[in-house]
């Protein structure tokens, strides 16, 4: 079979395409093949223009910036939790974050972290002077909590079931249920909630925690399948951050 010099001169050029976009420095970083999925959690993640902002954001961009990678705040997907927590659990590469990372889901994912310390409480109104010494005790109470979020998690893993728990998909629904008294306790970490409460008008004088259900900290969590190379990757990019100070300059700016 003969060629023509057009089609050898096209064969050439397809040929050497594929080797210049194939040689070594050209190949895709593998970080780029993650889903990188947030939710709204003030301050460490929430939408502001219409993409990703927040103290969890601006850590993960300085790592994934130090590690030469393409993805960037554009590539951020916000999500309602209980829909990024799917995405986190059913497809492999997924990076969700901010995730509490408590013993019940320590087996499901993969962690890269600490990013910041977290404290998962019971909110009430001041004015209710609910005092409580157990969990037993909040059993007779009614509990908002946001779907698969940790606080409902650690009430359903302490015995307490649907029929006290009033699950909702948005911590901002919660939150204004405890303020006109549809709930009597509101599930949730005590920095967050206190961000929600002046983002809805409201005064977080007006409640207090009564009773910790969680002292941890905060993660970047990734699908079970990501390949542990990305997982040490990044955990080395965080490492790095911090031992160069850059993750307290992002957390002391972002808390003025």
């Amino acid at each position: 079979m003969r060629y023509r010099p057009a089609s050898i001169i096209l064969i050439c050029s397809l040929i050497a395409a594929f080797l210049f976009w194939a040689a070594p420095g050209r190949c895709a970083s593998p970080l780029d093949s993650l889903l990188l999925v947030t939710e709204d959690f003030p301050p460490y993640n929430y939408a502001r223009d219409g993409e990703a902002a927040g103290l969890s954001t601006e850590v993960l961009l300085a790592m994934l910036k130090s590690l030469g990678s393409s993805l960037g705040r554009a590539d951020i997907k916000i999500l309602p939790w209980a829909r990024g927590y799917w995405f986190l659990q059913e497809r492999p590469n997924t990076l969700l974050y901010s995730v509490t990372r408590t013993p019940e889901r320590e087996r499901l994912f993969k962690w890269v972290g600490p990013i910041a310390q977290n404290k998962n409480v019971l909110l009430a109104r001041k004015d209710r002077h609910i005092v409580l010494g157990s969990l037993e005790e909040a059993k007779a109470f009614r509990i908002g909590a946001v779907r698969d979020d940790a606080g409902g998690q650690l009430l359903m893993a302490a015995g307490i079931g649907n029929e006290t728990l009033d699950v909702s998909g948005d911590p901002r629904a919660n939150m204004l249920k405890l303020a006109r008294n549809r709930i009597d306790l509101f599930a949730y970490p005590e920095t967050v909630a206190q961000w929600i409460c002046k983002a809805e008008g409201l005064s977080p004088d007006d409640f207090e925690s009564v009773y910790v259900l969680h002292q941890g900290e905060l993660y970047f969590a990734l699908n079970k399948k990501t390949p542990e190379a990305i997982v040490r990757t990044l955990q080395e990019a965080l490492d790095g951050l911090k031992q160069r100070g850059e993750i307290d300059t992002i957390l002391k700016a972002g808390s003025r």
